[in-house]
């Protein structure tokens, strides 16, 4: 295999990952703004905020 096809295999690889980096990028955003975890996540904070009050008494 000589240098022109590797660099053309790694310029596709690249290329391949860019877009699955983008898909997935995609996929985490929709979750993010999906209600239910923001939900989650307010609850996850307030539970901590408890336990510090708690350790605190």
């Amino acid at each position: 295999m000589n240098s022109n096809q590797s660099f053309i295999q790694l310029q596709q690889k690249l290329i391949y990952y860019k877009s699955e980096l983008a898909k997935y990028r995609s996929k985490v955003e929709q979750y993010e703004n999906n209600y239910h975890y923001a939900q989650l996540k307010e609850l996850k904070e307030e539970n901590e905020q408890l336990k510090t009050k708690l350790n605190e008494l």
